[in-house]
């Protein structure tokens, strides 16, 4: 596995035999030991260390253009960090995948910060002995703190809204430093507050409503941003789809000079095959064009890829994939895979009259016709029921984004959880929000489960270079109403890239979709997904109503509705309980004494 790292608060000596023995196991060594506090970390986690005040674990990048990473931290740059962890100042201009930890402070406290959006996972647990963090749940495991009982209350809400998560995960004594927040340990335990907020991005004086500038500064970002996480990179593999996201992605690599080599799936039914458009991207831009088919065969539902993860993340469809990623990259010897995914939700693809809603309660009537035009197109309506659904809910709407729990095959007495569980991570909507920024918001907390549990990650970097912070934050200073200019769906990003893409994937209006596969996954393995349901972990602990999977699964004739979605999806959980429930248990405490800690390794500045 990659990038990984553990850090242990409180009484090391009592626990040094076992740190030591996961050192040795798993070939980490120490990044920075101080007084009550150790960190030990693989040798492809950079870590930078500012002498007695703290560690910065991963890839760090300065916020602004050139986005130019960061090799070695100035003592003022650290202090403003060390200021905005601490809860004392604002977010420093820095970005990145990485981990920082600072060193006890007046308080006695010491703190670790996960910056928004980053890849480098952070879990942490408290025992009677202190705290340990660490970058995945098998590092938990092998120091003996934590054992792999499922929490099923928290596969319960999972499973009622999949699309959101919370600090708590799906293993019992296991929660999660989300993304933007800190952290802070003391002898009492841990402690976690929020530092960044997407809400403080989109306040109505912020927002950037010059057209031309925005589409600038979307060029200028997404090519400065793909340039800098690819700035490593020997050789990429770029999975596309002839869509408009992993198309930009491409052209950003490309306009950089990045070796990378292009790989499309497809499937057996037309809806799933989007070869054309692939083909139309490659060749306009000279790249290297790999096909898959998607294919069952490559498929064992009863597996999980997120048996790393304290949750459920991973969909078992995504394994023929994922084979397909390996073999290429094996083949050129990629070192890297790159992603478009997440940009629907970074370039605030809606499809409803929020915009329209957004335009009338700042004020721009004139915008708000404009805006109903626009989506009357995307959503197929006329422009006087877009702008009366604008109007109806500017006057009688909720301004924040209402998540629907999903209770489908669910035990009927889960209902009870439904509400706890939509409560999403930035829940905290101001009472003046804009129902198509808290809709753009929250399509950035949904794409957060999305981005993880797939199986080519444990063997390279897996980056998504459009949920990059910089983008991120750019993007939530547009207006809702900028991104469906002249009927198209993310406008702004299609023209920051009109001089490079071709005409054909610019004006494309429609997507491919995976649905046939999962169909034909869900056909082919019919029977043994409900033995595998309905006997179970989920029935036996009354998450699942086995019944109802039961009399689904047996209905004859072709597959009709989304059911069969619901129950993949429960399919992928279950997967993921039996793979955590068998998989042989590793305690570091009860293990002989090993040889010393590796020598330190850091770079100190």
């Amino acid at each position: 596995m990659l990038r990984r790292y553990l850090v242990f608060s409180g009484r090391i000596d009592e626990i040094r035999r076992a740190i030591n023995a996961v050192c040795a196991r798993q070939n980490l060594a120490i990044a920075l030991e101080e007084e009550g506090i150790i960190v030990v970390a693989s040798e492809d986690l950079i870590a930078v260390k500012l002498d007695d005040q703290g560690l910065i674990l991963g890839d760090v990048y300065m916020n602004d253009p050139p986005f130019a990473r960061i090799h070695a931290m100035s003592s003022d740059q650290w202090r403003a960090m060390a200021a905005h962890i601490a809860g004392e100042g604002p977010p420093p201009r820095l970005w990145g995948h990485f981990i920082a930890v600072s060193l006890a402070d007046k308080r006695g406290a010491h703190m670790m910060y996960r910056p928004p959006f980053g890849s480098v996972g952070a879990y942490y647990s408290t025992t009677p002995t202190g705290t340990a963090i660490a970058s995945d749940v098998d590092l938990l495991r092998e120091l003996g703190v934590v054992t792999a009982a499922i929490d099923w209350q928290s596969i319960a809400r999972h499973l009622i809204a999949p699309n959101l998560r919370s600090e708590r995960t799906c293993l019992r004594g296991i929660a999660e430093l989300a993304a933007g927040s800190a952290l802070a340990i003391t002898d009492g335990g841990a402690r976690t507050s929020t530092r960044w907020n997407p809400w403080d991005l989109v306040r109505r004086a912020d927002q950037l409503t010059d057209e031309t500038e925005a589409v600038a500064l979307i060029r200028q970002y997404v090519d400065g941003c793909v340039a800098t996480l690819a700035g490593s990179t020997h050789h990429a593999v770029l999975g596309v789809s002839g869509g408009l996201d992993s198309s930009i992605v491409a052209a950003a690599l490309a306009k950089n000079g990045t070796p990378f080599s292009c790989l499309t799936l497809y499937t057996r039914d037309p809806a799933g095959d989007e070869r054309h458009y692939a083909r139309v991207l490659a060749s306009h831009l000279g790249v290297e064009l790999s096909e898959a088919l998607e294919d069952v065969a490559n498929v064992d539902v009863t597996r999980s890829d997120a048996s790393h993860l304290p949750r459920p993340l991973a969909r078992g469809f995504a394994q023929s994939g994922d084979r397909a990623n390996a073999l290429l990259a094996e083949a050129v010897g990629a070192d890297a895979f790159f992603s478009g995914g997440g940009g629907d939700n970074v370039f605030c693809y809606l499809q409803s009259a929020a915009p329209v809603t957004d335009c009338l309660l700042t004020g721009r009537f004139g915008n708000a016709w404009q805006a109903a035009r626009d989506m009357s197109q995307i959503a197929g309506c006329s422009t006087w029921a877009a702008l009366r659904g604008g109007l109806k809910r500017a006057a009688h709407g909720r301004r924040a984004y209402q998540w629907r729990p999903d209770l489908g095959f669910l035990s009927p007495d889960l209902a009870d959880e439904a509400e706890a569980a939509c409560m999403p991570q930035w829940a905290d909507a101001p009472r003046d929000a804009l129902p198509g920024k808290a809709t753009h918001i929250a399509w950035l907390v949904g794409i957060l489960n999305h981005i993880e549990g797939y199986g080519r990650e444990r063997t390279r970097r897996t980056l998504w270079p459009l949920l990059a912070l910089p983008i991120v934050e750019l993007c939530l200073r547009i207006p809702s109403w900028l991104w469906n200019r002249g009927g198209q769906n993310r406008a702004l990003a299609r023209r920051a890239y009109a001089d490079i893409l071709p005409r054909e994937i610019l004006e494309r209006r429609f997507k491919g979709t995976p649905d046939c596969f999962v169909i034909e996954l869900f056909e082919a393995n019919r029977k043994l997904i409900r033995d595998f349901l309905c006997d179970g972990q989920l029935a036996s602990n009354a998450v699942v109503n086995p019944d109802q999977v039961a009399q689904f699964l047996a209905a004859d004739g072709p597959v009709r509705g989304l059911g069969y979605w619901r129950i993949m999806a429960l399919t992928d959980v279950e997967a993921w309980i039996q793979t955590i429930s068998n998989a042989p248990q590793n305690h570091g405490a009860d293990r002989p004494p090993a040889a010393p800690v590796l020598k330190d390794r850091h770079r100190s500045y």
